[in-house]
């Protein structure tokens, strides 16, 4: 039974993931997810006037959609989303969100970075390649402490 919180999902690649996106529909909902995969359309979708409980994100992400298409990701892009989220500078979460974070490599700067970003009970930082399974129980702890 889905919990019906509503989940943002920031990945370039989530549309060849159809098995973690079924299990992530299973676990709030099909109209509870919203997908983007550049930094740029999240940034609109934080904006945006849907609340969301928890976003999944992949710390390496396009700037836009130029990017997507020339396969160019960003190690910056995804920190500066953590960073604008903890300042509460986004009108769709609150800045206490929890955050589930990807990521597939970076300097150990950039870890402490994230880290530093991650600071909540509610929030994880998931080494790529995760199991789907692990993003799943990642995200329902994430939503259950919500």
């Amino acid at each position: 039974m889905p919990c019906n919180k509503q989940l943002l999902w920031v990945d370039d690649e989530w549309p060849r993931q159809g098995g973690r996106r079924r299990l992530l529909e299973e676990l709030v909902g099909k109209d509870n997810l919203t997908l983007v995969q550049t930094a740029e359309a999240a940034e609109r979708a934080l904006q945006g006037e849907q609340q969301f409980d928890c976003v999944l994100i992949d710390i390496m992400l396009p700037r836009n959609d130029e990017d997507l298409h020339l396969e160019l990701v960003h190690l910056d892009a995804g920190i500066a989303i953590l960073k604008l989220i903890r300042d509460g500078a986004y009108s769709a979460v609150s800045k206490d969100v929890p955050v589930v974070a990807l990521t597939a490599r970076g300097n150990n700067e950039a870890i402490k970075q994230i880290e530093q970003l991650l600071t909540g009970n509610h929030d994880h930082l998931l080494p790529k390649p995760a199991r789907s399974d692990d993003v799943r129980r990642a995200v329902k702890k994430a939503l259950e402490e919500r």
